[in-house]
């Protein structure tokens, strides 16, 4: 894959995997757009890097939405590779009603919006003589979290998706690329009192996936997870589990 010389759009880039995205790919010379709801971190995004555009928009809003392809045709058409990495995730119990609301908020966050993204912005990429669409996703697709259980289905809602997407676009020059990742050291799972992989380093291993081609990438612990899930699915939900529990009692 070329990752030199794109046109950008990362969604949810103003903090953690995000700017660690915007970060690497603006040093390898691409125009890099971020899209974010948050105006203040958007500021200091801007602050950090003057070279990346930033756009407020809430991408929940279909309103937004479209209003933030208007404005990538007028004024950034080279346009050619989407980043779905906005995302959020709740600690829920299923058995409380209140719960309800956040797993729809994970759902239209981490799945739908993508979905709805897609296919905006398909007649635009497909015109273009190369692009992409990376979706981020997460190791909770295959091994879902209890205790985040609004997240893991909207994680596996999305690897669904994208093995869809990339079906139906295999005769356009649009790549589908979905990448699995382990915990990320933000603020989302600051609750988390366990190992987990900084953005710098996750945002290095996705450009090196990229660089080489991957239209399925593993990150971190997360490839070993993965494989070992097809072998011994019901043990390893059952240990990792066991392990989400614990790192979020201690």
């Amino acid at each position: 894959m070329k990752i030199e010389g794109n046109t950008v759009l990362i969604t949810g880039g103003a903090s953690g995997l995000g700017l660690a995205l915007a970060k690497a790919l603006f040093k390898l010379n691409n125009t890099v757009i971020i899209a974010g709801r948050d105006e203040k971190k958007l500021r200091q995004m801007k602050d950090t890097l003057p070279g990346v555009h930033c756009i407020q928009c809430d991408i929940c809003q279909d309103s937004e939405r479209k209003k933030l392809i208007n404005e990538m045709r007028s004024q950034f058409p080279e346009l050619n590779i989407i980043i779905n990495n906005a995302g959020v995730a709740f600690f829920s119990d299923l058995m409380d009603e209140n719960s309800y609301q956040n797993v729809v908020k994970e759902m239209e966050t981490n799945f739908l919006a993508p979905l709805r993204l897609t296919q905006l912005f398909s007649e635009h990429l497909k015109k273009r003589p190369y692009s992409a669409i990376v979706n981020i996703g997460s190791a909770a697709a295959f091994l879902p979290l209890a205790v985040m259980p609004g997240y893991s289905a909207s994680k596996a809602a999305l690897h669904s998706f994208s093995l869809s997407l990339s079906h139906q676009l295999r005769h356009t020059k649009i790549q589908v690329i979905e990448v699995l990742l382990p915990p990320i050291d933000t603020h989302m799972v600051m609750d988390f009192k366990m190992k987990k992989l900084s953005p710098d380093k996750a945002a290095s291993d996705i450009i090196n996936g990229l660089k080489r081609g991957r239209l399925f990438m593993s990150v971190g612990q997360v490839n070993l997870l993965f494989w070992a899930f097809r072998f011994f699915h019901e043990k390893i939900a059952v240990v990792v589990n066991r392990m989400a529990e614990n790192a979020l009692n201690r």
